[in-house]
């Protein structure tokens, strides 16, 4: 069935004659990113760029690393944790934080 179908196909598939021979070259691209090159490079703000959510939970990241290890300085953070990260977009940041500080 699956042979019939292809021969079947195969016969109605038509090369149009305005398809083109090759793909076509961008050259305007390349000078296009050489230039964003030089711009990330003179940026005033070198090296990874870090999302704003993320920089607002550093501070609170750090607590909990710092507090990892002291099981009564990790209760205090949890409470902190649940007063200062309400939404799940928040607690997606410290995590992301958290995981910025232990690499």
């Amino acid at each position: 069935m699956a042979a019939d179908l292809a021969a079947t196909v195969g016969q109605r598939v038509v090369r149009l004659p305005t398809a083109a021979r090759r793909k076509v070259q961008q050259f305007h691209n390349k000078y296009s990113r050489a230039e964003r090159a030089r711009l990330r490079a003179e940026s005033p703000w070198p090296g990874e760029y870090i999302y704003p959510g993320i920089r607002a939970q550093m501070p609170l990241a750090e607590a909990i690393v710092s507090a990892e290890g002291n099981p009564i300085l990790m209760q205090a953070v949890e409470l902190l944790v649940t007063s200062e990260c309400p939404t799940i977009g928040d607690q997606v940041d410290l995590g992301a934080a958290l995981k910025r500080l232990r690499e």
